[in-house]
């Protein structure tokens, strides 16, 4: 068990490193505290241009805009079916 956990954090640690500066840079973090100090230092100001969150933004809009969910119909016999249905409706809503 130990050594499934062990592989696991290596394997992890390298994709964590380049996950967390993504991250960064969707919410304008783009510039270490370093540079910022010393562009601070020569008067210079930091603009950051953020086109990964516009990307971003985009694609989750349009998963959004384009997502389909599945509906259970019920059967014709009454409304104990359109209760189940329901129920089904939101357990599957909930899983997906």
């Amino acid at each position: 068990m130990i050594d499934r956990y062990t592989r696991g954090v290596a394997g992890m640690t390298s994709w964590a490193k380049t996950a967390k500066r993504c991250v960064e840079m969707t919410e304008n973090k783009q510039w270490l505290p370093e540079v910022l100090d010393e562009m601070h230092k020569q008067g210079r100001a930091a603009f950051s241009w953020n086109e990964v969150r516009v990307l971003v933004r985009l694609v989750l809009g349009y998963i959004a805009s384009t997502k389909t969910d599945i509906k259970v119909i019920p059967g014709f016999q009454g409304s104990s079916k359109r209760r189940n249905s329901t129920t089904f409706d939101h357990a599957s809503q909930a899983i997906v």
